[in-house]
């Protein structure tokens, strides 16, 4: 607590005296990273043998260039060897050296199966209490709002720690509702603009790398439910009332967070599927909970329904196995159609002349949007 109370004397005195110059934003940035990656360093070792796998597999091998998941790679790395060999020596080199036979035997460590340990450096109950106490006593009219963010992460890191990972899942949707609230407000006008115009495919809209690893958590826990539920009430006083699905998006950013959308995206369900459904899967996302969570964001819903039509058309457009798709979906289809006449791309390009107009077997071709309105209108 004494790196903590040293970071909230920082924020206190930058408050105080109104400096917002960018030297002290950066020492202040610098100063809250350091503080997390201690707290992290210091957690259980099953913790960090856990946060090794997740970062790994959230890295993206194929690109060159190092990013925000392999940083927080290394720094696991670092921890967890540090960890393993247990001495005042290594906690006092500022960039220990990785032999080649110490990755081997962290290769072997965090194959392991998962299981909590309970040897961190310090008592997480006490820690997560005196944090919980601090949250609540920050009023968020008046300037401590970075604090705020701050203890935000640390909570969820806290409880990561512990081994509660929906409760870990929660802070950090909180994080992402009150860490850049206007953010939210536009993320509707970056959902439009990453369709092109022949719609569905998403340009290169850069996401937040930070936390691409919370996609890895939800996939290895099992936590999508979480996305499609209400927040339980009485959460600290972060903003309210944002669906989960959304502050995901805002979190990891349009591309990452569409693709594990998309990817985990099925057919319509009910709201109260039987309890002993034998084709109920946890991980699943239904096409109809995700369209509720994103109503309120019709420029997100319109995004969402470009992709799902261009990338998975066999649980909303394409039906081999009944002659009538279901209500859920055909409700969507009426919802899609207005969505459509309102945010469809209606660029005219005046150079095009009498040679652009397209071909009869160009003409014949079945468009996905097409394809579409066929089902749309054939039912009605």
């Amino acid at each position: 607590m004494d790196l903590f109370n040293g970071l909230e004397n920082m924020y206190n005195k930058k408050h105080d005296h109104q400096r917002t110059n960018d030297i002290i934003d950066q020492i202040e940035y610098n100063a809250t990273d350091l503080f997390l990656e201690v707290l992290r360093a210091w957690g259980p070792l099953s913790s960090l043998r856990d946060r090794l796998k997740l970062h790994n597999l959230s890295i993206n091998h194929e690109r060159d260039e190092e990013t925000t998941q392999d940083k927080l790679f290394h720094e696991a790395e670092a921890a967890f060897l540090r960890r393993m060999k247990q001495s005042a020596e290594n906690y006092l080199q500022c960039s220990p050296v990785i032999s080649h036979d110490e990755s081997d035997n962290l290769a072997h460590s965090i194959a392991l199966p998962t299981g909590s340990t309970f040897d961190s450096l310090f008592d997480i109950e006490t820690m997560l209490s005196r944090f919980r106490e601090k949250i609540e006593g920050i009023q968020l009219e008046n300037e401590q709002s970075r604090l705020y963010i701050v203890i935000l992460e640390v909570l969820a890191e806290i409880s990561f720690m512990k081994g509660c990972y929906k409760e870990s899942l929660y802070y950090f949707l909180d994080l992402a509702n009150y860490g850049n609230h206007s953010g939210l407000l536009n993320i509707d006008d970056e959902a439009i603009e990453s369709l092109t115009e022949t719609g569905g495919q998403v340009s290169m809209v850069a996401s937040t790398e930070r936390y691409k690893h919370i996609l890895t958590m939800i996939e290895t826990y099992d936590l999508h439910r979480v996305l499609l539920k209400k927040r339980p009430g009485g959460r600290s006083n972060v903003v309210k009332d944002i669906p989960p699905l959304v502050s995901l998006i805002h979190l990891v950013g349009l591309k990452d967070s569409g693709n594990f959308i998309i990817q985990h995206c099925t057919q319509p369900r009910s709201s109260k599927p039987p309890a002993s459904s034998a084709n109920e899967s946890r991980s699943d996302l239904p096409i109809n909970h995700v369209a509720a969570q994103l109503n309120t964001y019709p420029k997100l819903l319109y995004w969402f329904f470009e992709r799902i039509i261009y990338e998975k058309p066999e649980i909303y457009v394409q039906f081999p196995n009944t002659a009538v798709p279901p209500s859920s979906v055909t409700d969507l289809h009426r919802l899609h159609f207005n969505l459509h006449v309102k945010y469809a791309d209606r660029s005219f390009d005046e150079s095009k002349k009498l040679t652009s107009i397209p071909t009869f077997e160009e003409q014949c071709y079945e468009s996905p949007l097409l394809r579409f309105l066929k089902v749309r209108f054939f039912y009605y």
